[in-house]
């Protein structure tokens, strides 16, 4: 019977945890996504190029490539945003390059920029391939032979080009924030999606967690309010302000952009 309790106890507590990180992490993408939103300022965006550029020339474009020695690699675009206040007439760009995607791992709804390309490392153990292939996904290593247009090539080759062709060949409106190259650009119907979508999940948290602190499903599924309960909101409002905290810090600590000048644009070619 006292093991019983304990196991209770456990997993109560482990589900306390996994739902205050979820509801922290929310408030905290709701939060930055709200800053960016009231500091962002209109402009027009031109990717991988500089604006008034030869429209034969090939865009940058570079790949993020995870740093993963065993398993299925996802490999993301990194395409070089630069950015012109809004009725420029002179084409002058901003000093400091924006990027969209972004390095490391995934923080913000629609702020990754996929190339589409999942592939396995080379020296993936036997068991990681072995799950693979009962998984029935069968994804190709990254080192063999992919098909491009122009014929073979490899995983990386196939991202870069693929890169190239979601980059948009005309400048379109945008919004930035000044002075804050590492939060990127983004438009308004893709920053309304990203508040609708955390709000949605913040939403969502908060009402799994009250239902798990109030409700009792032992007496008819009734909402309960009692000393031990109070307790368990106590301890999950303490942790989910730490966590908030921290997730804050972690989200506003983005990678700078790969390419800081306008002037590391005006190279001959692609770079990956």
């Amino acid at each position: 019977m006292a093991s019983e309790r304990w196991q209770d106890k456990i997993g109560s507590l482990c589900c306390c945890i996994i739902l205050t990180c979820f509801v922290a992490h929310s408030l905290a993408a709701l939060i930055l996504i709200g800053h960016r939103a009231r500091h962002a300022s209109p402009a027009l965006c031109q990717e991988g190029r500089l604006a008034g550029s030869d429209g034969r020339s090939y865009p940058r474009v570079a790949i993020d490539v995870p740093n993963v020695t065993d398993g299925t690699i996802s490999i993301e675009c990194l395409v070089p945003v630069a950015v012109y206040d809004y009725g420029d007439s002179k084409q002058i760009p901003q000093d400091t390059l924006r990027q969209r995607g972004v390095e490391g791992p995934v923080q913000l709804p629609f702020d990754s920029f996929e190339s589409g390309v999942t592939c396995m490392h080379p020296h993936s153990s036997v068991m990681t391939r072995w799950n693979n292939i009962m998984s029935r996904q069968f994804t190709k290593d990254c080192d063999d032979q992919w098909e491009c247009n122009h014929g073979r090539c490899d995983a990386y080759e196939k991202a870069l080009r693929l890169c190239l062709s979601f980059v948009a060949p005309e400048p379109y409106e945008c919004l930035y924030v000044p002075g804050k190259p590492q939060m990127s650009t983004t438009t308004a119907s893709q920053q309304a999606k990203q508040i609708a979508l955390t709000t949605l999940s913040l939403v969502l948290a908060v009402t799994v967690s009250a239902l798990f602190v109030c409700l009792d499903t032992e007496d008819r599924w009734v909402l309960k309010c009692d000393m031990e309960r109070a307790n368990w909101a106590i301890a999950m409002l303490v942790f989910g302000i730490l966590m908030t905290y921290t997730s804050c810090q972690s989200l506003a600590a983005t990678p700078p952009p790969r390419w800081q000048t306008p002037s590391d644009l005006k190279g001959p070619c692609t770079t990956g």
